[in-house]
């Protein structure tokens, strides 16, 4: 598998300044803007491999803090990226936006829903965190601080076959699936370099291992969860509760699915979920002005 290397991913998108600070995005699509908050050891990257410019959306992919080309001083705390996520917005020109939540991203949606509750016509919240994760996790924190400077060390265990002996019946669901394979190879790629991810990371793991997502019940917007029943990175429950409490909210089951459900189980979640953003989308679409690429910053391994 060919992994991205730091010029490419340059390539590929741009840098937009905002009130918070410079934050990598990338666009794809045309229509009302959703964006996409991706989840941990991530980036632009990974936010694209839940994008669906098809579906006739704006999808707004950005990096979140400390993650590629985005600082981490743009935002650590889920209010900070939340309110740094409004700027981006208001750098594109862009009144309102769905948000489609994913894993890590869930905490920081919700803030956006409470502290920006006019910028916002709809929430997704795709295997979303809203509680703090098992202790397990937080043992991730050293071993990453220790080895995710070293990019070798993902080139030789990023691959499908370490990820289908640790997730065999993802590797079920996907095997006879052409498109299905190569977005999981597409979210292997937004894996690497780690070591442009690795501030991110670290980040998230201390921030939502003390700060979970309250106030799920003052989220008073549109809004559809999705979890899969076989998702051991972000625990089924954790779906059912903010299903239960967020007020209105749909709840679509995904019987089998892991953490990358929305893969695995595409042509189950994508009309569900094209369907809701159709339902919701404002009736008439606000004038967007796309930024243009800002020449600054670098990568640096």
């Amino acid at each position: 598998m060919r992994l991205n290397n730091a010029k490419q991913l340059a390539e590929k998108s741009v840098v937009i300044q905002t009130a918070c600070g410079p934050i990598e995005t990338l666009i794809e699509g045309e229509g009302p803007a959703v964006l996409v908050v991706h989840g941990a050891l991530g980036g632009y990257d990974r936010a694209s491999v839940y994008s669906y410019p098809e579906a006739g959306f704006k999808f707004i992919c950005p990096s979140r803090p400390g993650y590629l080309r985005t600082p981490l001083e743009v935002g650590r705390t889920a209010e900070e990226q939340a309110d740094a996520l409004a700027a981006l917005l208001d750098a594109l020109n862009i009144e309102k936006a769905a948000l489609l939540a994913c894993s890590a991203g869930g905490p920081i949606s919700v803030q956006f829903c409470l502290r920006h509750p006019d910028r916002i016509w709809a929430l997704v919240m795709g295997s979303a965190i809203n509680e703090p994760l098992s202790p397990l996790h937080g043992l991730m924190h050293p071993v990453a601080k220790a080895l995710f400077g070293w990019d070798w060390l993902t080139w030789f265990g990023v691959n499908r076959i370490v990820l289908y002996a640790l997730r065999p019946n993802l590797g079920l669901q996907t095997r006879r699936d052409a498109e299905k394979q190569e977005k999981v190879r597409d979210m292997l790629r937004s894996m690497y370099p780690t070591s442009l991810r690795r501030d991110g990371f670290l980040n998230d793991v201390e921030q939502f291992q003390k700060a979970p997502c309250t106030h799920l019940e003052e989220v008073h917007v549109p809004t559809l969860v999705i979890h899969g029943t076989a998702d051991r990175v972000v625990p089924y429950p954790q779906g059912e509760r903010s299903a239960a409490l967020i007020p209105g909210a749909e709840f679509l089951t995904v019987p089998g699915g892991t953490h990358l459900g929305f893969i695995s189980h595409y042509e189950l979640i994508y009309p569900a979920l094209k369907a809701f953003l159709e339902v919701y989308q404002p009736e008439e679409s606000c004038p967007e002005r796309i930024a243009e690429p800002e020449k600054i910053g670098s990568y640096s391994g």
